[in-house]
């Protein structure tokens, strides 16, 4: 009779450790897709933060553009020390503001 047992306690083990490799395996596959969300996650932010300092950016530049502007209007010799990509900007700048003054007094 204790032969019998001991095939069932073994019959059991096998079982037990099989559904144990079974966790195993499955929660590799888990950390797995959980990282791949992660990573995915982490990506998505960063993208989120790049296009958020961008635009921040863009707002920065505009606003001391427009500074600039109202700045040369006062001493001229401050538009003599402009960079060339700054006189560009600028001349951008003075176009649009004299746009959008033609459209309101039209």
């Amino acid at each position: 009779m204790t032969g019998k047992k001991l095939k069932k306690i073994n019959g059991a083990s096998k079982k037990a450790l099989n559904q144990a490799e079974g966790y195993q395996n499955s929660s590799v596959i888990d950390e797995m897709q959980n990282m791949n969300e992660e990573s995915f996650i982490l990506h998505k932010i960063q993208e989120a933060i790049m296009a958020e300092f961008k635009k921040v950016k863009q707002e920065n530049r505009k606003q001391e553009l427009d500074q600039l502007m109202f700045a040369a209007l006062q001493n001229k010799n401050l538009v003599a020390n402009l960079t060339v990509d700054d006189s560009i900007d600028l001349m951008n700048v003075i176009q649009k503001k004299l746009k959008e003054i033609d459209i309101k007094m039209a």
